[in-house]
């Protein structure tokens, strides 16, 4: 079994457990939405996005919080926060690392006591792509211009 294997068995363990030992009739976790799982993308402050949770008691209280957890396939820890229940988006402060990194969503009391989580979704960080622009009735000139910008820009 690889890590990142071993990491959603234990995650989902650890949410199997959470919810078996909170007691609570369970119609489902949060569902992730973006980024999807395997995709990757340029942004290194990505938005992450996800759905209500099926827990119609937690719905109405407002002592109830959203966790985020993300991590490095490879690695530890990376981010995590706590966000009101309300909440179906979050950009984390900081820049991810480069790479492939796992993140999840739970659901649970204030206190952090019982968290219910979703099952992580993977997405991998990749260098920004950069774009430079030949306009249409570009000179010699200008094109070299581009082009030396082009190769600046790759080599540091």
């Amino acid at each position: 079994m690889n890590r990142a294997n071993k990491f959603v068995l234990i995650t989902t363990l650890i949410a199997f457990n959470t919810v078996v030992g909170a007691g609570l009739a369970r119609t489902g976790p949060p569902l992730l939405l973006s980024p999807t799982n395997g995709s990757a993308t340029g942004e290194v402050h990505p938005q992450f996005r996800w759905t209500l949770d099926g827990f119609e008691s937690m719905k109405a209280s407002t002592s109830r919080v959203y966790y985020t957890r993300i991590a490095q396939v490879a690695g530890g820890l990376v981010a995590t926060d706590s966000l009101p229940a309300v909440v179906q988006r979050w950009i984390p402060a900081i820049e991810l690392p480069l790479g492939e990194l796992t993140w999840a969503i739970g659901v649970g009391g204030a206190q952090s006591s019982k968290v219910i989580w979703s099952d992580a979704f993977y997405v991998t960080i990749v260098p920004p792509v950069q774009t430079f622009r030949i306009s249409e009735n570009a000179t010699l000139r200008e094109i070299r211009a581009v082009v030396s910008d082009a190769v600046n820009a790759s080599s540091g």
